[in-house]
């Protein structure tokens, strides 16, 4: 009997065709959907990521009402729709809006601009309360960029915002693995294996001591 290569999905023979005896035994799939249909089958049946409570959030989407959970920092960022479709559906029901005899256009990030460029939410602010000092900016109070009821905005400096939206990089102090200099880097740079040396001089000079060691091992 000829030997035969069996798909791991469907369990159909895979047809050898114009492909060499080793890449046709390595073969594991007959298709590229059954590639895709056992991917989907062992990420979703076989080993489930569950949701972790503390990592997540339940909010309401602002187009179909339905309660959906989003990881905390896209909260952060202002998630406010359960799917692209719902966010899509949302702009074209409020892509213009009117006030003070301006229209404003919704635009893709969210807030709304009138054809002089000036943000509604600004003008709002400055409709109600005077003008905006240099330094400061408008914030929504509930996320949402579209309210731009005046009870819905504060007025608040601009690193302050920042600070309030975790945009800032978060730091952590680390060691010098050639002087023993505690230096301060940025913590996606710690986390990449990136910081090891306060400077080039230091990993110049540490490299070749670590190749001798390696050497001797």
């Amino acid at each position: 009997m000829s030997e035969q290569v069996i798909c791991q999905y469907c369990g159909k023979p895979i047809p050898k065709g114009n492909m060499n005896n080793y890449r046709w035994k390595r073969r594991k799939f007959c298709s590229r959907r059954c590639d895709g249909l056992y991917k989907n089958h062992v990420t979703k049946v076989l080993r489930p990521h569950p949701i972790d409570p503390s990592k997540h959030t339940k909010l309401t989407c602002q187009n179909c009402s339905v309660e959906f959970e989003v990881p905390n920092y896209l909260v952060r960022k202002g998630a406010r729709f359960c799917s692209k479709s719902c966010a899509a559906a949302s702009r074209r029901k409020n892509k213009f809006r009117d006030f003070n005899g301006k229209r404003y256009r919704l635009n893709p990030n969210g807030y709304y601009y009138a054809d002089d460029n000036s943000r509604l939410c600004r003008d709002v602010w400055e409709y109600h309360n005077g003008q905006i000092p240099a330094g400061y900016i408008i914030h929504h109070i509930d996320g949402n960029k579209g309210n731009d009821d005046i009870n819905n905005l504060q007025m608040m400096k601009e690193a302050e915002h920042l600070r309030m939206h975790n945009l800032t990089p978060e730091y952590r102090y680390v060691t010098c693995q050639y002087c023993g200099k505690t230096i301060k880097r940025k913590k996606r740079n710690v986390w990449a294996g990136h910081t090891k040396y306060c400077s080039s001089a230091c990993a110049n000079k540490h490299k070749p001591i670590l190749r001798k060691l390696r050497k001797e091992a």
